[in-house]
């Protein structure tokens, strides 16, 4: 009985295993584990293609593996000249020539043919431009009509700035691009170009925190994009770009600023009013055009506003003394512009308001004397342009659907009055005139939707 009890567990325990843990498991405990599978290789094989003598060496690689086509080895065809590998027998179109020393994955068997070509047939040089980058770029590459070569990278070239974006068959990126690891058919002698791409740097400045008489900023040649923040609350602020060929995007978020006024100048004279935004020359009072901006109004508040600086009023003429007749008033300065930009693209979700500052007054003149005469009052200044393009001819467009645009016209400055008593002489000076929106010989182009009222 008791030997019927030990059968039946053990019958038990070997049914339960074939449930639990299955065949393989059961053939594993009486058999051992199975010998592993030999690993999967690819074999790479060069065939002679008509030439004589012996191809290189066929070569056995595990799955992935990369190889770099090797020479011709012993392999002679007279007449001809080998230029690489193909595995296409005959070659041509829709099939690669490989050149010699090219890297090729290997993900199954592979069988390549020489490749010859007649030893008259003409070579072609191509030749790497760094186009503006420092370094050396990659050495010139001689090959046969219509061998492929593989397009380099950018080896030692290096551009302030930007970064590598391929090679192109134009200087200015019209033409072809190649990108490095591309196979290129060489048909004739070419030149091809780095192409640089702009790294693109935002910056983001929050004045909501910055309680200051003029606030700065500065924008430096290699920011794309800059996000200004503020609170809608009107400042005094100037906002200036280094010099620059790239195109620049400002993102106005809840703006509301005028930009600082004209400074004291010889002579009594009023100086200008400071515009906005505008690149910097180095030089006071002399304001260049940004070359490409674009003005992104957003926020909150749906409203932006930059107007220029206001003109500084002309000092009071100099009374009349026993020696002298009094001097004139001084000229007031002229308005300085919002903006001062050759092409010039307004865009965004908030509506925007643009004016020129307005000009300065006109100082009154000096008085008189009993012997001396008194002086003349001073012209008032100019207002200032809303939008300026600057001397080369420049385009703007407003690009806002369903917002309005505002360019406003500014006001003249108001006249100095001739200085009282004396011996009479002097007289009144003149108004300054109204401020232009925008130069008239410049190009307009309102796009469908945007709201741009007349002044």
């Amino acid at each position: 009985m008791k030997k019927q009890q030990a059968m039946f567990l053990v019958l038990l325990s070997l049914f339960l295993s074939m449930v639990f843990f299955g065949c393989d498991a059961m053939a594993t405990l009486f058999h051992g584990p199975e010998p592993e599978a030999p690993p999967v290789t690819y074999t790479v094989t060069f065939e002679a293609n008509g030439a004589t003598g012996t191809p290189p060496a066929v070569q056995t690689v595990t799955p992935g593996t990369s190889i770099n086509l090797p020479v011709s080895g012993g392999l002679i065809r007279t007449g001809y000249v080998f230029i690489g590998w193909n595995e296409s027998l005959g070659g041509g179109i829709g099939t690669t020539t490989f050149s010699v020393g090219s890297s090729i994955s290997v993900n199954k068997n592979m069988l390549f043919y020489a490749q010859w070509l007649d030893e008259s047939t003409p070579q072609y040089t191509v030749i790497f431009n760094a186009n503006g980058a420092s370094g050396s770029p990659p050495d010139p590459q001689t090959v046969y009509s219509g061998v492929s070569i593989t397009i380099p990278n950018q080896r030692e070239l290096v551009y302030s700035g930007r970064v590598f974006d391929g090679w192109n068959t134009q200087a200015n990126g019209s033409g072809e691009t190649l990108r490095a690891g591309d196979d290129y058919s060489v048909i004739s002698n070419i030149t091809l170009y780095a192409m640089w791409e702009e790294v693109e740097e935002v910056l983001e400045v929050d004045l909501r925190t910055v309680h200051a008489e003029t606030t700065t900023v500065e924008i430096h040649a290699l920011r794309n994009r800059v996000i200004i923040i503020d609170d809608g609350v009107e400042r005094v602020l100037r906002i200036t770009v280094a010099q620059r060929s790239a195109p620049l995007t400002i993102e106005l978020r809840n703006v509301n600023a005028v930009g600082p006024g004209g400074s004291d100048q010889s002579s009594r004279a009023g100086g200008p009013g400071v515009p906005v935004i505008s690149m910097d020359t180095g030089e006071d009072n002399n304001f260049a055009p940004v070359p490409d901006l674009t003005i992104i109004s957003s926020g909150s508040s749906n409203m932006n506003r930059l107007e220029g600086g206001r003109g500084r009023n002309g000092d009071r003429g100099r009374n009349a003394d026993t020696s002298n007749s009094a001097s004139s008033g001084g000229r007031g300065g002229k308005g300085g512009a919002a903006i001062i930009a050759q092409n010039f693209t307004i865009r965004g979700d908030a509506n925007i308001t643009l004016k020129g500052g307005d000009g300065g007054n006109g100082g009154n003149g000096g008085n008189g004397s009993p012997l001396r005469y008194a002086g003349s009052g001073g012209n008032g200044g100019d207002g200032g342009i809303s939008i300026d393009t600057g001397i080369d001819a420049g385009v703007i467009t407003i690009d806002m659907p369903g917002r309005t645009v505002s360019v406003l016209q500014s006001n003249g400055g108001n006249r100095g009055n001739r200085g009282t008593g004396g011996l009479g002489g002097g007289s009144n000076g003149t108004a300054g005139k109204q401020g232009l929106r925008w130069p008239e010989t410049r190009a307009l182009n309102i796009l469908a939707g945007s709201v741009f009222p007349p002044p």
